[in-house]
């Protein structure tokens, strides 16, 4: 299970993974009935007209999944509709798909609605449903009526509900949320709420859904603020991926999350932009947790004070305006590192106020011995990073000695210094390209550095996958 909590979210769920299997029961009963749509002329048919149907109902589902979101939720410039307009075989293939109908999207509360939804659910039968609904917030009083039609309409197929978008604005949000929490859903993979402001009745609705179904798998939240308070349950349990992404979330909703959130595998969390909880001296141990990736106003040592990773892989930390102590960071992250004993292969770098001894010192940091990805997209890189990064001559002690791919930003060095930090570490002991030598880099070179242009012309030359 997943949970997203996102501004911008991507609603994406556009296969049910039983296509195949819908297309091919469907068609081998009604093949020869559409059959009969075609055109029966003495003239040649078109090539696409002696496709089989199941091919033509393949390439329709195609179509259907790589549509935008806006032309998908369109009830007349979406491709099922299009398609249905071309020929009168085309039209009783598409409907007699049921995959094409099943995703519902009502935007406008008013009395056409209402006609076409039920033509959409019955056209669904039997799959199961992807619904939108997102009435306008600025609707008139007098629409509030057809929100509640729609709601209690879509309602009576809540046993088919795979997924669910609603957008709670002020007017209609005491409607849907009461149809959350009256109404049970035992097939929901996927639910996301938007709503303009978020309180804790917003939350407890959500929270109901997810602790009434036993197939939830991904939950977006998206709203101008943060928790206002993070729901306790048994729920939180069982989730395996977790994106926060709202405008503001405190450090203590993400340590009070974490802490309820056992099975978590993947994690991202933005934007912190609160303080940490007291410190109550106990150690949160996730013991699934391999990706985490977070973007923070503030200081994070406190929460990693309280962290134990052990299958943690990839590390992605992005500072805004981070003005606290770079070394007690650093010390932070290299003790919960050591702590975790984990074998850290990515590590994603953003910290615009971090000067260039901090990060040497994040560099040589042993608990990054096994580290094969690193990518520092600020900060602007000078000649002790790169010095830092080069591999020495003589084989002596080599910083980062498992490196394989590294993406650089900006660079302030003397012009050669990017050129001789690839070189040595593309050519160093083993041959070229072996074990532990950079394989890939990621780099911004501009025409004034022409030694390093020359330098990474003549390592691309030899294969040595660069960018620049």
């Amino acid at each position: 299970m997943s949970l997203v909590l996102d501004p911008f979210p991507a609603w994406n769920d556009l296969r049910s993974g039983s296509e195949d299997t819908i297309i091919t029961d469907l068609f081998v009963t009604r093949d020869a009935r559409l059959a009969s749509a075609i055109p029966q002329t003495g003239a040649s048919l078109p090539a696409i007209h002696k496709l089989p149907t199941e091919l033509v109902a393949s390439i329709f589902v195609l179509c259907h999944a790589i549509e935008s979101d806006y032309r998908r939720d369109s009830a007349t410039n979406c491709a099922r509709v299009i398609l249905s307009h071309v020929c009168r075989r085309w039209r009783a293939v598409i409907l007699s798909m049921p995959l094409l109908w099943s995703t519902i999207s009502v935007h406008d509360a008013s009395s056409a609605s209402l006609p076409k939804l039920t033509a959409h659910l019955e056209r669904s039968m039997p799959c199961p449903l992807s619904i939108s609904v997102m009435p306008n917030p600025y609707m008139a009083e007098g629409q509030f009526k057809h929100v509640e039609d729609i709601m209690a309409l879509v309602a009576q197929h809540a046993e088919r509900w795979k997924s669910l978008r609603l957008y709670l604005s002020a007017a209609p949000m005491c409607v849907i949320l009461d149809l959350l929490q009256a109404t049970s859903f035992p097939s929901i993979e996927t639910l996301e709420v938007g709503a303009e402001t978020w309180n804790r009745q917003v939350s407890q609705a959500v929270f109901n859904v997810l602790s009434a179904s036993a197939c939830i798998r991904s939950v977006t939240w998206r709203g101008p603020g943060g928790f206002r308070g993070v729901p306790s349950g048994s729920c939180w349990e069982i989730l395996t991926n977790i994106n926060i992404n709202l405008n503001s979330v405190s450090l203590g909703d993400v340590h009070t999350l974490l802490s309820q959130c056992y099975s978590v595998v993947a994690l991202r969390v933005s934007c912190i932009s609160g303080d940490m909880t007291p410190n109550n001296g106990e150690t949160i141990t996730l013991h699934r947790l391999e990706t985490l990736s977070i973007c923070t106003y503030e200081p994070l040592h406190d929460l990693f004070d309280q962290l134990c990773l052990p299958k943690l892989k990839m590390l992605t930390l992005r500072y805004y305006y981070h003005i606290s102590s770079h070394d007690r960071a650093c010390k932070a992250l290299d003790s919960l590192l050591a702590r975790s004993d984990c074998t850290l292969r990515t590590l994603i770098l953003h910290d615009d106020r971090m000067p260039s001894d901090a990060l040497d010192q994040l560099l040589r940091m042993p608990t990054l011995d096994n580290l094969r990805d690193l990518s520092i997209e600020l900060p602007t890189l000078t000649d002790l990073t790169l010095q830092t990064l080069t591999r020495p001559v003589d084989d002596g002690e080599c910083v980062l000695p498992q490196l394989e791919s590294l993406s650089l930003g900006y660079s302030t060095s003397k012009d050669g210094r990017l050129g001789d930090m690839a070189t040595s570490r593309s050519e160093g002991g083993g041959g070229q390209f072996a074990a532990g030598q950079l394989k890939r880099l990621h780099t911004s070179v501009d025409d004034s550095r022409w030694r390093d242009r020359r330098a990474l012309d003549a390592l691309k030359a030899r294969g040595l996958d660069i960018d620049y």
